[in-house]
């Protein structure tokens, strides 16, 4: 494992955050993307907070620290986000690409043991593992004019599909916000003020 020492801005000491190792074939991020690792901030420091809002003259002190912490833990979340990401889509890609070798192997053997089959005229043929055959399958029906089909098609050929209809919210809050009636079958409910913060 690589380990970074990164020093944090509340603390002198040092402190080691690991990631996962290129070799091990679960690279989350670039050789020259470390850069890119975030200070890691210490559940003590929480402690240590909320000790100097108790004591603090000012709070604005201290909730420019809460602040501060909260920029960090949300770069913290893009960047595991980030790695999530490309972690998944190389996963994903390593998946793809075996299965679609496994696959072209399995279609090579039924190949040969179809073309087999028909040289020999044989519907069918139990072996030790298992038992190879070829099955009749039904006629897959195309509609080539789709026009066509329906303006000479039976009604029986046919199947009607009603429309579909759902509450649209942003058309029920414009029609109560523009008109102050409030449709039958609709409660609103006011909400508690919801705390927010803005980091600059």
């Amino acid at each position: 494992m690589n380990e970074v020492n990164i020093i944090c801005p509340h603390s002198p000491e040092l402190h080691n955050v690991t990631e996962i190792n290129p070799d091990n074939g679960l690279s989350l991020l670039p050789k020259q993307d470390e850069k890119l690792i975030l200070e890691e901030i210490f559940e003590d420091m929480f402690e240590q907070i909320e000790a100097d809002l108790a004591k603090a003259d000012s709070p604005e002190v201290v909730f420019s620290k809460y602040l501060w912490v909260i920029k960090m833990k949300e770069k913290a979340i893009d960047n595991v986000k980030a790695t999530a990401s490309k972690l998944i889509q190389d996963i994903e890609d390593w998946q793809s690409k075996k299965i679609q070798q496994n696959q072209g192997q399995i279609d090579f053997l039924c190949t040969s043991m179809h073309n087999y089959l028909r040289q020999k005229n044989l519907k069918s043929l139990q072996l030790a593992p298992g038992t190879i055959g070829v099955r009749k399958q039904q006629d897959k029906i195309l509609i080539i004019d789709e026009e066509l089909f329906y303006e000479k098609a039976d009604s029986q050929l046919l199947r009607h599909i009603p429309e579909a209809y759902e509450p649209d919210m942003k058309k029920i809050k414009e029609h109560i916000k523009d008109s102050g009636v409030v449709p039958e079958g609709i409660d609103v409910k006011s909400q508690d003020p919801k705390f927010y913060y803005k980091i600059n």
